[in-house]
């Protein structure tokens, strides 16, 4: 007989068996599901807190660089939609991913900021995770016609304090 805690399930989705597993010396429950007939746990984020900005500290080595206009991109996006992106920190508080919203934060003179941390990870896995968050973002395309049919029904739009809005750009400076 299976408990309640044991598995949810979700019309969209097959059901999902949590098992217990040790993280960071902490009892966790952790998604499981199978690929094949492997099993497949995934060690995730327990909650988004709230956290004083001066808490935070940027990675000292992180090779993206934000401009500033970039970083006035990121705080014009917060003001219009809200801070929807968390920063991501190990168990230290330093970013692993978010610079450019920490950045923003500051620019906004915001004195919490929404942050994950992803105390799981060892130090190897955080440095390639501050690479691959970024690269896998850049690796990604646009469907062409898709795109034009979303810029074209925001054309109308007059989004508070926008100004030059981001969202137009679908280029990178290299293109």
């Amino acid at each position: 007989m299976s408990s309640a805690s044991d598995h949810t399930t979700d019309l969209a989705s097959p059901p999902v068996r949590r098992r217990p597993r040790t993280v960071c010396g902490q009892d966790r429950m952790l998604p499981q599901s199978t690929v094949g007939n492997m099993p497949l746990v995934l060690p995730q984020a327990e909650r988004i807190e709230q956290v004083e900005l001066a808490a935070l500290r940027g990675y000292d080595r992180n090779p993206r660089v934000h401009s500033p206009k970039q970083v006035t991109q990121i705080a014009t996006s917060i003001r219009e939609f809200g801070f929807g992106n968390p920063i991501i920190v190990d168990a230290g508080y330093v970013v692993i991913a978010g610079h450019g919203r920490l950045a923003a934060a500051r620019e906004l003179g915001l004195t919490r900021v929404p942050v994950i941390r992803l105390e799981h990870l060892t130090p190897e896995q955080v440095g390639a995770y501050r690479i691959t968050d970024n690269r896998l973002a850049e690796l990604s395309g646009w469907d062409e016609e898709l795109l034009a049919l979303e810029l074209q029904d925001l054309a109308s739009l007059e989004l508070r304090g926008a100004g030059h809005a981001p969202y137009c750009e679908t280029r990178g400076p290299d293109h």
